[in-house]
């Protein structure tokens, strides 16, 4: 029965790749067209034969069966070496004379020889292949900008309202130190108006006086409190001018570039240029100019009238105490977000520039903006979707929508108006 190959074996040396697809043997043995590997033994093991169970295939007897040529008997060779080292011979099954050995190397066996051909294609990209992979990567992009820029916009948020409540501790620090809330004092000639005048107009607004409680006490020792604008002093100190120009990062909204640019289109500052700021003094729901189209209580900015907020252009003269805000600090709005872009009244040093009213429609923004139209811009906004953040008189800061109804917003303004306003209501 022939059950082993033939006698006659030429030894042949693949090429590298095909030598690591053959179990890494530097040579294998051809017999009549098939393509035999050397097998390393332990000493001792004898040569088997099986007979072919019915319906049973070579293949089920492992990588070392050997299929007879009548194709009805196995064999099974282990011939072994006094050294227990010497090769036996196991057709790669399933071999024939030109076949792939695997995913990647393919050996052909013709006239006597091993001729190896390593089949490692270099595949690459098609057109349309890369084409798809850009589009898939284009809309990946375009689904994950959006959650970045909302993610970065939630942190700018956060920080704006951190600020705001900084702010608002520094009122209380101030409120502590002196009895009641921080003040500011006209340097138009307003003071003049009301039952309190002072000679000394010199200009200074609200966020001012609470530098100190900002951990900016050397800045606060600058300024020159003595004097009237008018006269050339206060404010208007020309050896001062240059503190105008410096800019706080607690008054600065992240959300708003216009903030970070000096302005030199201020009122009663034309030319010069000062530093803005994003948050301002709440003065109450009063009508600005008494021109407005927005209505409000009777104009009280220029100093003849007390506001019904806490903090306005000549609140000097009505110095607010907390314990008199009948309304309840948790129900009363201190401080405010706003545009400088929108609003050419927002030198944060001076009191006709760090306070606003809540007459207009919470985020009223003209677009392009019209800062020119002060009647009807000096509100509160921001750069923030859907609306805008306050510090409320006991220090808690709370966003508020800009869905509002117009009447809770300018009954939250107000310290001692009575209204009865549900938490639910903004």
């Amino acid at each position: 029965m022939p059950n082993a190959p033939p006698s006659v074996a030429t030894r042949i040396s693949p090429c590298t790749a095909c030598a690591r697809s053959l179990g890494g043997f530097s040579e294998v043995e051809m017999h009549a067209g098939s393509l035999w590997m050397p097998q390393r033994v332990s000493p001792g093991v004898a040569q088997r034969r099986h007979s072919l169970a019915a319906g049973a295939s070579p293949s089920s007897y492992g990588r070392n069966a050997i299929q007879s040529p009548t194709g009805a008997t196995l064999a099974i060779r282990k011939d072994v070496a006094p050294s227990g080292h010497l090769e036996c011979v196991s057709p790669i099954r399933g071999l024939a004379p030109t076949a792939k050995l695997s995913r990647r190397y393919a050996a052909k066996v013709a006239h006597g020889r091993a001729l190896c051909r390593c089949s490692r294609s270099l595949h690459g990209f098609t057109l349309v292949e890369l084409l798809v992979v850009i589009a898939i990567i284009g809309v990946l992009v375009a689904l994950l900008l959006p959650a970045v820029q909302s993610a970065r916009e939630a942190a700018r948020r956060m920080q704006c309202q951190n600020q705001l409540k900084q702010q608002g501790l520094a009122v209380h620090n101030y409120a502590t130190a002196f009895g009641v809330a921080p003040y500011s004092i006209d340097g138009s000639g307003g003071s003049r108006q009301g039952p309190n005048p002072s000679d000394d107009e010199n200009g200074h607004g609200w966020i001012v006086a609470t530098l100190p409680y900002l951990e900016q006490q050397p800045l606060f020792d600058q300024f020159n409190f003595n004097g009237s604008m008018e006269s050339g002093q206060g404010l208007k100190d020309p050896a001062k001018l240059d503190l105008l120009k410096i800019q706080l990062n607690v008054l600065m909204c992240p959300s708003d570039p216009s903030v970070r640019e000096l302005s030199t289109d201020q009122w009663q500052w034309k030319g010069v240029p000062v530093a803005t700021t994003s948050y301002k003094g709440v003065m109450g729901d009063s009508i600005m100019g008494n021109t407005s189209a927005f209505g409000g209580t009777p104009y009280c900015n220029d100093g003849a009238y007390e506001c019904n907020g806490i903090m306005w252009r000549n609140s000097y003269q009505w110095p607010t105490r907390f314990s008199s805000m009948r309304d309840g600090t948790s129900n009363t709005l201190l401080i405010g977000e706003d545009v400088p872009a929108h609003n050419w009244h927002s030198m944060w040093t001076y009191s006709n520039g760090d306070t606003s009213s809540t007459y207009a429609p919470l985020n009223f923004m003209p677009d392009p903006p019209d800062p020119a139209m002060w009647w009807e811009m000096r509100g509160f906004r921001s750069l923030h979707s859907g609306g805008a953040s306050f510090c409320f008189a006991d220090g808690s800061v709370k966003f508020l929508s800009e869905a509002i109804a117009q009447d809770v917003y300018r009954g939250l303004s107000t310290r001692n108006g009575g209204e009865i306003i549900s938490a639910d209501a903004y």
